[in-house]
Parts: C-alpha cells; sequence; structure tokens
C-alpha cells in the first residue's frame, strides 16, 4: 500500500461488518489510525485485531449509534487515543430493520416507532456523529467526512419508505455540510 493516509486519524462508524469493515481495514492499510465502531464486542475487538496483526493501528469502541453520548464517548475517546481526529466516516445503518419482515415498510403501514428507529439509526446519528466531531475536525489540516448513503436514496425502493427517505435525508444534508463547513 501507499500509506498515503499516514497521519490520518479515522473515526468509521458502523465497522465491524460489511462497507464499514472494509473502509476501517483499507484505512488502516494505507497508515492511518482507526476507530472501529459497533455493538458487538467480539466482533469489534475482531476487526481491531485483524487490523494489528496487518501492521496497522487500531482501537474498537463499543457505539450504540441510537444513544448521542455513545457517540460522544467515540470521538473523545478517539482524541484520547490518538491526539487527533482528521477523518469521519458515517457508514453506520439500520440493516437489522430493513428489508422482508423487518421494520420498514410503505409509509402506510409502517409504524411511527419503525420509522423513528430507523431514522435515528440512519440519520440522526450522522448528525450527532458530525455535530461532536466537526470542532475536531476543523483543527486538522485536510480533514474529511464521509457520508455513506445507497442508491436508494436516487430511485427509491418500494416498502423501504423510511430507509429510502432517510438516505435521501443523507445526501442534502450532506451538500449542506459542505457548504457548511468548507474551510
Amino acid at each position: 500500500m501507499s500509506r498515503r493516509l499516514s497521519q490520518k486519524v479515522a473515526l468509521v462508524t458502523g465497522s465491524t461488518r460489511g462497507i464499514g469493515r472494509a473502509i476501517a481495514t483499507r484505512f488502516a492499510a494505507e497508515g492511518a489510525a482507526v476507530v472501529v465502531t459497533g455493538r458487538t464486542e467480539t466482533t469489534g475487538h475482531a476487526v481491531q485485531e485483524e487490523i494489528r496483526a496487518a501492521g496497522g493501528q487500531a482501537t474498537y469502541v463499543h457505539v450504540d449509534v441510537a444513544k448521542e453520548d455513545d457517540i460522544e464517548h467515540a470521538v473523545e475517546a478517539t482524541l484520547k487515543r490518538y491526539g487527533a481526529l482528521t477523518t469521519l466516516v458515517n457508514n453506520a445503518a439500520p440493516t437489522e430493520l430493513i428489508g422482508p419482515g423487518r421494520s420498514d415498510r410503505s409509509l402506510s403501514e409502517i409504524t411511527d416507532d419503525a420509522w423513528d428507529s430507523i431514522m435515528t439509526v440512519a440519520l440522526k446519528q450522522l448528525v450527532w456523529c458530525t455535530r461532536h466531531a466537526a470542532p475536531h475536525l476543523a483543527k486538522a489540516e485536510g480533514a474529511s467526512i464521509v457520508n455513506i448513503s445507497s442508491a436508494a436514496a436516487m430511485r427509491g425502493v418500494p416498502g423501504l419508505d423510511a430507509y429510502t427517505a432517510a438516505k435521501g435525508a443523507i445526501n442534502a444534508l450532506t451538500r449542506s455540510l459542505a457548504v457548511e463547513l468548507a474551510c
């Protein structure tokens, strides 16, 4: 690897599996110190150890993105462990709430509780992560925020109305934040 991310410290939400895990391991392989987050301790520690075994720097922090206090703790833990935060990857998604037989439904069928849960894990957590990380990112040279969205935001998916709406909102919020936070 080119080590093009050396001197970077990345906090990656939802990085114990899937896309988030791939992002965390690639960032570490490119030289970034990575904070791995997720709810499952055993998986989080496994990703941390996988990165370390490959020669990278990683620390697992237990985070339930549905809780703002957990997010604030993750930012503080990143600063305590690595002394800075240069990159925020908002990747966490409510994958256990979407799909056949799960909470997301068409607008005429979804409950308010299901809607709120999906919006919290898909959208509100991104707001919390950015709110708590932005002051520290503003101090870092070459800082960045990467928000992971979905094709569902552009084309819609029948029966996944809350997820589709949340991902569309992420795209709009990303454009707004790009203007607002540009240095």
